[in-house]
């Protein structure tokens, strides 16, 4: 029962909602040649990478939105011992964390406003990557900072990421994750609904969920 209730890398962390704001930033264009890429690089993506404002309300938090290959090494430093943190040694999972789709994925990073230490990572991934959809995986919190409505804020930046692979920030863009069966409740909460059977992954039930603006896909009947 302990294993089963063990999160997943690409899962989020269940703990209370706040609210938001955002300041847009200077946009950059990302570019590429992957043939699996190709259902969004045949036209031009604008990758805002936007700094969030601070407010008492998100407890002094800056977000970014960085490509790969902008990422500084210190902020590269930080996600992968953020990642490995939660889901190598919290989680005792030996799984393979660098699996490739870091490279062509958009990396949410919200760090302390004064320290600069990351405090929730994201990794949100382009439409033709692992699914057809837009998907949002390795998300995580670190440990101290839990219990403070950062997964949900968390979450919500990372749906917004995946509307900017369609070149048009809050606009229709459907997102399809795996998420472990028992924390299917928080996904609803933000949208998603259940699209498949229950599954095993590495031990532990999953749940295909899918979430766009509208109520046409295909939701799992009763």
């Amino acid at each position: 029962a302990q294993q089963d209730r063990r999160r997943r890398p690409d899962e989020a962390v269940l703990i209370a909602g706040i609210g938001y704001r955002r300041r847009p930033q200077p946009s950059a264009i990302l570019e590429t040649s992957t043939p699996r890429l190709g259902l969004f690089a045949r036209v031009s993506l604008k990758a805002f990478c936007f700094v969030h404002a601070q407010s008492l309300n998100e407890m002094n938090l800056q977000w970014q939105i960085e490509r790969f290959d902008a990422l500084e090494l210190r902020q590269l430093y930080q996600l992968l011992q953020l990642r490995q943190a939660v889901f190598a040694v919290e989680q005792q999972c030996i799984y393979q964390d660098l699996d490739n789709l870091d490279l062509e994925s958009f990396h949410l990073l919200g760090c302390h406003a004064q320290s600069g230490k990351l405090l929730a990572y994201a990794r949100c991934l382009p439409p033709g990557l692992k699914y057809p959809e837009s998907s949002i995986g390795r998300v995580a919190v670190d440990l101290s900072w839990r219990g403070k409505g950062l997964g949900h804020a968390l979450l919500r930046r990372a749906i917004d990421c995946c509307a900017l692979f369609d070149g048009n920030e809050g606009g229709v863009q459907a997102i399809r994750i795996s998420a472990q069966a028992y924390l299917q409740r928080f996904y609803e909460s933000h949208g998603f609904f259940v699209v498949s059977e229950a599954f095993l992954e590495d031990g532990i039930w999953h749940r295909e969920m899918r979430r766009c603006t509208s109520n046409s896909g295909l939701k799992m009947s009763d």
